[in-house]
């Protein structure tokens, strides 16, 4: 059999199968290449000589409000909590008639609606934010070659900011390891309010509990749970915590993961960040580590019935501690956070530099973390919908 498309051209079945065939390897190398990990960092930064004053104490000028609130959720401006940077202290003010005297100037990205007109050469620039990449709902290319420093979520920023962290123990003699399986009566737990996110992690609990029982709290869920029911302690009897973040972006690792620690739980984690390297080692459990969903739930009910095996999850402890925010389930300390732009503000072996291109510093990301899109929100309201509705 032979198909005619032109005259004098024939093209048999034979043919066109391989061309077919050729045409799909190319697309999916194609695809391969450009969404493969990524290796190295582009020159986002432009370098230059950095003026630097000679006072022991700098001003920090809150420009913007954080989420509506002017002070930051900070009560005492003089940051008592920075005592090892003493004397080389820092005062923060919200008077914008300090802005000629300000060391730096303080924006949040979410609240960030002007700059300032004018601008003092040594003044250094800070932009300050904690959403994945897309949950960003502007335009970033309008402050290419504005801001100096970075605070973000990202360990590759100038000051980060992160979620939570631990502490290293001075002495790790003695510790007597108690036994958290005893304290647990229930299995898992699943917590979230967003339900249309990138990451559709609403079809990953879905396919888990047709392996085990796992409870579903907030919007997301079937159960509720309000400040009367003191739900930190009805959450704490759960053994495993689904910790799924809703963007799947480079170190991206929020309160959810965090939280599973204060309550002495096992983080089963889904996310972007590196997990092994900026969380205590083998304190959770990777979704991304088998092979199947069915896989993770054999692997979770016989952690879940060795008590030896799910203790040795909390072995951390012994070497590791929360700090006082996460033991208080307050994980955004911006004390602590003003108190590291505080002592970056003093150190001298931090380079004059500006962001040149703020956007593609951003966007150099995880291949599954793109950038905000009405379409693709549209499309994740429509596969929930789909979802809900066995489709």
């Amino acid at each position: 059999m032979t198909i005619r498309w032109y005259p004098k051209c024939k093209l048999t079945l034979k043919h066109a199968f391989i061309y077919m065939n050729v045409f799909c390897v190319t697309c999916i190398l194609y695809f391969m290449m450009s969404t493969g990990p990524i290796k190295e960092r582009k020159p986002f930064l432009k370098f230059h000589p950095r003026e630097f004053s000679n006072s022991s104490r700098k001003t920090i000028l809150l420009w913007t409000s954080f989420f509506g609130a002017r002070n930051w959720n900070v009560n005492n401006f003089n940051l008592p909590k920075c005592k090892k940077y003493s004397p080389k202290a820092c005062d923060l003010t919200r008077d914008r008639s300090r802005l000629g005297t300000s060391a730096a100037v303080l924006f949040h990205l979410g609240n960030l609606a002007s700059v300032p007109s004018i601008r003092r050469t040594e003044q250094i620039w800070v932009l300050f934010n904690m959403e994945p990449l897309p949950k960003i709902r502007r335009d970033l290319k309008q402050y290419n070659g504005v801001f100096n420093w970075t605070s973000w979520y990202r360990r590759d920023s100038t000051v980060p900011m992160y979620y939570g962290w631990v502490e290293t123990k001075l002495n790790q003699s003695g510790l007597i390891h108690k036994d958290i399986f005893a304290e647990k009566t229930k299995l898992a737990i699943w917590v979230a309010s967003n339900c249309k996110d990138d990451a559709q992690r609403y079809r990953i609990v879905k396919k888990l509990q047709q392996y085990l029982p796992v409870d579903t709290y907030g919007e997301c869920g079937d159960l509720s749970c309000d400040k009367r029911d003191n739900c930190d302690e009805k959450f704490k009897k759960y053994k495993f915590v689904l910790s799924f973040e809703n963007s799947h972006c480079e170190d991206y690792i929020t309160e959810k993961y965090w939280l599973g620690l204060q309550r002495n739980q096992i983080p089963v984690v889904y996310g972007g960040g590196d997990y092994e390297a900026m969380v205590p080692p083998r304190s959770f459990i990777n979704v991304r580590d088998f092979p199947t969903i069915s896989a993770l739930a054999t692997y979770m009910l016989k952690v879940a019935h060795n008590r030896t095996l799910y203790n040795s999850y909390f072995d951390w402890k012994r070497k590791y501690y929360l700090p006082p925010c996460l033991e208080t389930m307050n994980c955004f300390d911006l004390e602590n956070y003003f108190c590291s732009l505080c002592g970056a503000l003093h150190d001298r072996g931090i380079p004059g530099q500006t962001y040149a291109n703020l956007h593609e510093w951003a966007t150099d990301d995880n291949p599954q973390c793109k950038e905000y899109s009405r379409f693709r929100s549209w499309w994740n309201s429509l596969s929930r919908i789909m979802f809900q509705i066995g489709l």
